[in-house]
């Protein structure tokens, strides 16, 4: 079945749901990925391999059991393997990255939540801890690429 190749200013949506052991708190707007690829028809750019590190948003959260909230970044963790074109003669060999279903994604801590309780109790989420979840990418745009 073709599945469609991920262009330049294509949408990066995460799954706020799907991080276990806290909440990210309010909206998360998609995210446009940026391209290195080199233009195809009609001058839109591919995405290839490496290209999903462009993608970063930060974002407020609570950890479970914290009234605090802390800020950290969402990022693209790993592609799956049906995210990535298995055909590599353009582009110096990089892989095209395709739509794919789901991808995986994580939530690195920068500024701890904490659960302050008085009079003495304090405790705090670590910073660069690690929560994991997933995204997916939406398509922008009818031109497409679509490989098999």
């Amino acid at each position: 079945m073709p599945d469609n190749v991920i262009m330049q200013d294509d949408f990066v949506v995460f799954d706020v749901n799907s991080f276990t052991g806290i909440s990210l708190l309010g909206s998360i707007p998609p995210v446009s990925i940026k391209g290195k690829g080199l233009p195809q028809t009609r001058n839109k750019i591919c995405c290839i391999k490496g290209d999903e590190t462009s993608v970063k948003v930060s974002a407020q959260y609570l950890k479970t059991g914290h009234n605090t909230p802390g800020i950290g970044e969402l990022t693209i963790k790993a592609l799956e393997s049906q995210q990535q074109s298995k055909i590599t003669k353009m582009n110096n060999n990089a892989f095209f990255i395709l739509q794919g279903k789901l991808f995986d994604a994580v939530f690195t801590v920068t500024q701890p939540s904490q659960n302050i309780i008085p009079p003495a109790t304090f405790e705090v989420d670590g910073v660069h801890n690690k929560y994991t979840g997933t995204g997916e990418f939406k398509l922008q745009g009818q031109f497409r690429i679509q490989f098999s």
